[in-house]
């Protein structure tokens, strides 16, 4: 397996931008090399003298055919989200996600998160 990845990432006072992508290559033992791509960008907009942050997201995943190691659906995701930050290490998020993946039944999500660093 070969990766090859590059990011950007802005958090400013007034805005927040990361994105990142991934081109994968992969050889099974009897199958071609096959191409994977992998993709994000998030912008979110932090509301002044508050802990929200409202924000938008878009996954994306393409993979060639005869893909090996993944499922091998193309999966399109957009998520529309909200974040409060308790503190620096501790958020909690409710996320709305509409889901897109090949030859699936395209699924609206509502998730909710609470991350935790140490």
């Amino acid at each position: 397996t070969k990766d090859n990845t590059g990011y950007f990432a802005y958090f400013g006072d007034k805005i927040e931008f990361l994105t990142e992508g991934s081109v994968t290559y992969n050889k099974g033992e009897i199958s071609k090399t096959n191409q994977t791509l992998s993709y994000y960008a998030y912008l979110g907009y932090p509301i002044k003298n508050s802990s929200l942050t409202p924000y938008i997201r878009y996954d994306l995943l393409r993979y060639e055919a005869n893909e090996v190691y993944y499922n091998g659906k193309d999966t399109d995701v957009a998520i529309l989200g909200l974040r409060h930050e308790i503190n620096y290490r501790a958020v909690v998020k409710l996320e709305y996600q509409f889901y897109n993946v090949e030859n699936i039944t395209d699924r609206n999500l509502i998730k909710g998160q609470i991350a935790i660093g140490f």
